[in-house]
């Protein structure tokens, strides 16, 4: 439901792994205000997950080695991943949404597995 808040996962750049609460009345304010940037950049991880990114990270913030590999993980092997990086879900359309309960246990498991330490 439009308006309606929702799950999305920030990663930071030191691999803080943190649910957040999405505004969909406001998909991208709210993503850009999350990733503290002006202008973002959206990396397809698959037909229902995004990663959203600084569009403008590279090289002025820190290399996120969490991103990065999640990213590897679904075969975005070509590129390090900088600054913090958001996980929506998406629709087939390409709207913004949140992610499902069983996107965040996968996703919340998955980055506490691999967490740098």
């Amino acid at each position: 439901m439009p308006g309606t808040p929702t799950a999305a996962i920030l990663i930071t750049e030191d691999g803080t792994v943190r649910l957040v609460v999405l505004d969909l009345a406001d998909s991208l304010r709210s993503t850009y205000e999350y990733l503290d940037c002006e202008l973002g950049t959206v990396v397809e991880l698959s037909p229902r997950l995004d990663m959203w990114l600084d569009k403008d990270a590279l090289p002025a913030r820190p290399l996120n080695p969490a991103a990065t590999r999640l990213a590897a993980v679904h075969g975005h092997v070509h590129q390090p991943y900088h600054g913090p990086a958001l996980l929506t879900g998406v629709r087939p359309s390409g709207t913004t949404v949140g992610l499902t309960d069983e996107q965040e246990r996968s996703l919340l498991a998955f980055l506490s597995a691999h967490a740098t330490a």
